[in-house]
């Protein structure tokens, strides 16, 4: 089965079919999963019998791993679209920089117990 790439439909999201995340893939398939998840934002595998060493080794494959402490995701362009025109225009050529060390340190001495990163 070849690879199959099915946007959702919705605002981001695409369904990839015809690989099989248990073994190892080539890099011409990884290329063409990588740039499915730069257009459509998510991936999603359906029927896939992985284990968590598997799904550890395919995760490696974007880079080093990281953790989402919120659990969930956004789609920023999406949320853009979204706006009023008026807004766009205001915001359009602003910068926004957002610093994780603050929620990181609150998140922490939550999981902690009160305990200070270091």
């Amino acid at each position: 089965m070849s690879l199959e790439i099915i946007p959702s439909g919705a605002a981001l999201g695409a369904e990839i079919r015809g690989v099989d995340l248990t073994q190892p893939l080539d890099d011409a398939t990884f290329a063409a999963i990588e740039r499915a998840y730069a257009a459509h934002g998510v991936v999603f595998f359906r029927n896939q019998r992985i284990t968590p060493p598997h799904q550890v080794a395919f995760t490696r494959r974007f880079g080093e791993i990281e953790f989402n402490v919120f659990g969930e995701f956004a789609s920023t362009a999406a949320a853009w679209e979204a706006l009023p025109r008026s807004l766009r225009e205001w915001i359009d050529g602003r910068r926004v920089t957002f610093d994780f060390l603050p929620l990181r340190r609150l998140m922490h001495r939550t999981t902690m117990g009160g305990a200070t990163p270091r």
